[in-house]
């Protein structure tokens, strides 16, 4: 019942989040849509990957939370190190940070961890994810390479976390096996 009704909520929450996108006086519905998905489906994608285990309420719901943001994390700083070095401009002119995209990156890094955790809701995850990844070239904000390098990056990003024991930007902090459980520091006096 409990799990229910905080779905229900975190329904309403992203329609919330949508709807004033989508009041865009002149825009078409496809480019509506569009800036729909692009903020606040990668808002939303984020927040529910990391927020599903805690809901769920299992033992180690905490663990699995961080390991999630520690696995979006990861792989949005290698983006931001690629776009730093390669500098591609924008198809829009705006800036020179297009290659690879940010939004897909973080998208398909949430999108993974989720997937792992449920893998029977895996479409419907990977499908938000390359919606938000197509409303960033739909936008021109990206070219298709872009998105499509995020989103590998994203999943193999993820896919790392998952197979080192101790994550990858928590590592020096996190111990899954301590008795103090997580991020708490446990210091011997």
């Amino acid at each position: 019942m409990r799990l229910g009704i905080l779905k229900a909520l975190a329904l309403v929450t992203l329609l919330l989040l949508w709807l004033p996108s989508l009041a865009s006086a002149g825009d078409s519905t496809e480019v509506q849509l569009a800036e729909a998905l692009s903020e606040p489906g990668m808002v939303a994608i984020i927040v529910g990957a990391v927020a599903m285990p805690l809901l769920e309420g299992d033992d180690n719901a905490g663990d699995e939370a961080l390991r999630t943001a520690d696995g979006i994390a990861s792989a949005w700083l290698v983006t931001k190190g690629l776009q730093r070095s390669v500098q591609e401009e924008r198809p829009d002119g705006t800036s020179k940070d297009s290659f690879p995209s940010g939004h897909a990156t973080s998208a398909f890094a949430a999108a993974t961890m989720a997937a792992d955790r449920h893998p029977k809701q895996a479409p419907y995850w990977y499908g938000a994810a390359a919606a938000i990844a197509w409303s960033r070239v739909r936008l021109k904000r990206h070219h298709t390479r872009d998105v499509l390098a995020g989103a590998a990056i994203g999943y193999g990003m993820a896919k790392l976390e998952q197979q080192l024991p101790r994550g990858l930007l928590i590592a020096p902090f996190y111990d899954p096996d301590t008795q103090c459980g997580g991020v708490e520091a446990c210091w011997e006096f």
